[in-house]
This record gives C-alpha cells, sequence and structure tokens, in this order.
C-alpha cells in the first residue's frame, strides 16, 4: 500500500510581519478590506432577521442569530457545529444497507468486514447512524469523554496507564474506612459533579461588542469556506524563511492535504 505524505500548511493571518510580506493577490485574499466585510454582516445581518429563510442563512447569519439570542463566541453556537463528511451514515447505508432497515450487518459490509469492528462503536453488533454520530450529542463521545476523566483520575503518573498500585489506591480512596465500595460511592467516582458546578459562566463580551467586531472587521469572518465535496479555493504563500512559495495547486492529485488556518491576535 501506498505511503501518503501529509502536507500540513499554518497560514497565520493576522500576524503584522506575515502580511506584510504578502504580495497584493495574496493579501487581498487573506484580509479583504473591512468595508468589504461590514457589507456583508450588515447582508447577514438582514437576513438573519427572517427565522423563515433559515434555510438559506450564510455561516455568518447564524453566527448573528446566535449572538441576538445570547450566544458567546465560544464553540457551541452560530457557525460552530459537529463536524461534516462525506463519509457519512448516509453515504455508508446508500452503500451496504441492501434491505434498507437502517442497519448495516456484517454480512452486508461483505468483503470489508475486516472494518466492522471500528464501524461499530457501541460494539451492538450493528453499524448504525448512531456509530457514525459525531456531534456533542453522540452517546459514544459522552460515554468516551467519561472513561478519559475518570482514568485521568486513577493515572496519577500521567503515564497513559493505570498501574496495579494505582488501580488499588483508587479503591482505597472509594472504600475509605467502610470496607468496601457501594453504590453511591461508585457512581459519584464515576459520574463526579463538574469542577465548575453551581459557579456559573463567566461573562464574555456583549452582544453589542460583538456585532461591532464583526463589522469592524475585528472577529470572525463574512465569507463561506467551501462545503465538503468542494474543491478548496488555491492560495500561494511563502515559506517561513521566505525563500519560496508553495501553492495549494502543487499537491493536487498528488497526495492527500491537511489545511491548517490558525489566527492569533
Amino acid at each position: 500500500m501506498r505511503h501518503w505524505k501529509v502536507i500540513a500548511f499554518a497560514a497565520i493571518l493576522h500576524l503584522p510581519a506575515f502580511v506584510a510580506a504578502q504580495e497584493p493577490s495574496v493579501l487581498g485574499v487573506l484580509r479583504p478590506s473591512r468595508e468589504t466585510q461590514s457589507s456583508l454582516w450588515k447582508k447577514a445581518i438582514e437576513a438573519a432577521k427572517d427565522p423563515s429563510r433559515k434555510a438559506s442563512w450564510s455561516e455568518a447569519a447564524h453566527m448573528l442569530a446566535a449572538v441576538e439570542g445570547g450566544g458567546k463566541m465560544d464553540g457551541n453556537s452560530g457557525w460552530w457545529g459537529p463536524s461534516a463528511s462525506r463519509y457519512d451514515w448516509a453515504w455508508l447505508a446508500k452503500q451496504f444497507d441492501r434491505n434498507g432497515d437502517g442497519i448495516v450487518d456484517r454480512k452486508e459490509i461483505g468483503e470489508h468486514a475486516e472494518f466492522f469492528a471500528a464501524l461499530d462503536r457501541d460494539r451492538n453488533g450493528a453499524v448504525t447512524a448512531e456509530d457514525l454520530d459525531w456531534s456533542d450529542q453522540s452517546a459514544f463521545l459522552k460515554q468516551q469523554a467519561q472513561a478519559n476523566q475518570v482514568f485521568r483520575s486513577m493515572d496519577k503518573d500521567g503515564d497513559g496507564k493505570i498501574s496495579r498500585e494505582e488501580w488499588e489506591a483508587a479503591y482505597e480512596g472509594l472504600a475509605s474506612k467502610k470496607g468496601g465500595v457501594q453504590v453511591a460511592d461508585l457512581q459519584a467516582f464515576l459520574f463526579p459533579a463538574p469542577k465548575n458546578a453551581g459557579k456559573g459562566k463567566k461573562g464574555g463580551p456583549s452582544k453589542e461588542v460583538l456585532i461591532k467586531a464583526f463589522l469592524d472587521g475585528d472577529a470572525g469572518s463574512p465569507f463561506e469556506g467551501p462545503k465538503v465535496g468542494e474543491t478548496a479555493p488555491d492560495f500561494v504563500l511563502p515559506t517561513y524563511d521566505r525563500k519560496k512559495k508553495i501553492a495549494l495547486t502543487d499537491f493536487r492529485r498528488d497526495r492527500p492535504v491537511v489545511l491548517v488556518f490558525g489566527s492569533f491576535t
């Protein structure tokens, strides 16, 4: 099997020294004028006023509606959502769910059975839409987060393993002086109260401050990113030492490419 190389591009979009070194054509793509951004935000504001058009809202309109409803730029609302993939449940069911019952079993997956165990996340002997759900509501991801939390509390030396001593120490902590572990003790250990329970979330920027930051081009972007399946737009950027330039098209149809964009202000 061919060993694919992964090329990662890190574009630091708001670093002055980086921006100053760009050619005008590149600069126009990376840092559109404030007037252009403001105009697009204003269109998004008008669109967000009409919930009946939500299906056609831009990402910017979704973000504005979330802010208007009291949401913050915290990664949980607006233009943030679960990751998308062309290889989702709909794709898998179309390929393998021959009887249309909403389940893909080992027999239906046929010659690709070696992947069945990886797809069947809940290990119930069938692959369903739940197995390919990567949203925050996924039961599997919630279980995984819980398991990680318990594991970290037991792995005292942080070596990625729970030794016999660490296991016994966890038991002693649970049993305390009771001589054994009761159901309530185990429940408290497996499902501890959130660390910030009862404290409430700290206030962030107000709605007015966020919207002004959008319009001034100081936060977010009104531009749509490529959708799943669309071709990423080409760009040319200098290497960190500025000795040569690299274009996305240099790697198309040659190897998989991972684009990593960071914004530091």
